[in-house]
């Protein structure tokens, strides 16, 4: 919305003729006409001006709070990849010793079974030996017993043949 002075000055000036030079001089009411124009104009720019500035200003602030939101955002998702980050670690290491464990238990668990093979087998062959030695025992006793009775027998028979000789 500007205002073209050359307008103006074309509708209210007067010509004068200087020797050797035309010059053309505004008048009064022209020049007040021009000056309220301007500074309509002038105004108007002004309130452009104000709004515009309202506007980037308002925009400025809509801007950073939006940068400001996108900010914190980004930092709670670097903070949360990093927990995450960590809680994987975490279960990592805690898989890993899990593993160690089931691997020793398991370890243990045929370790274990083995001593009870082995302790089967003792106790097999401890009761066998146990059988073996009754059984010896037993032969010996019978012996003990048959030597005792031939030797009783041998007694008797001595004394029938010592009575038959008398």
């Amino acid at each position: 919305m500007s205002i073209d002075p050359k307008k103006i000055s074309d509708q209210s000036t007067l010509s004068v003729d200087i020797p050797g030079n035309l010059t053309i001089i505004p008048d009064n009411d022209a020049i007040l006409s021009l000056n309220r124009a301007l500074r309509a104009e002038n105004e108007q720019l002004r309130k452009e001006k104000c709004e515009v500035e309202s506007k980037c200003g308002e925009e400025i602030r809509t801007l950073k709070a939006q940068l400001r939101d996108e900010n914190q955002q980004c930092l709670k998702a670097e903070k949360s990849a990093k927990e995450e980050k960590e809680s994987a670690v975490k279960e990592r290491k805690e898989k890993k010793e899990l593993k160690i464990q089931i691997q020793n238990s398991e370890e243990l668990e045929k370790r274990l079974i083995e001593k009870q093979k082995e302790k089967k087998k003792a106790e097999f062959d401890l009761r066998q030996e146990i059988a073996d030695k009754l059984e010896q025992q037993e032969r010996a006793q019978k012996l003990d017993q048959n030597n005792q009775e031939e030797i009783h027998l041998n007694a008797i028979a001595q004394q029938m043949n010592f009575l038959s000789i008398i």
